[in-house]
């Protein structure tokens, strides 16, 4: 099956193409994300968005602010 792009959606790389989302809602923002807010937003977990952001984090894609209180 063929998406809109021309792309085979069964080829795409699924925690690639989710790390890309998480850029995607991040940019669109323009300041600060939670954790609970981007996995409501991307109808992720808490525990799998915790995970790809801290890989991002890591990786220097991401910075994490102090949290929010």
């Amino acid at each position: 099956m063929n998406s809109s792009n021309g792309y085979d959606a069964t080829w795409i790389n699924s925690t690639f193409s989710k790390r890309l989302r998480i850029f995607e809602a991040l940019a669109s923002a323009g300041c600060g994300r939670g954790v609970s807010e981007l996995a409501r937003e991307l109808e992720m977990t808490q525990s799998n968005e915790f995970r790809l952001l801290q890989t991002l984090t890591r990786l220097d894609y991401v910075r994490r602010e102090k949290d929010r209180t």
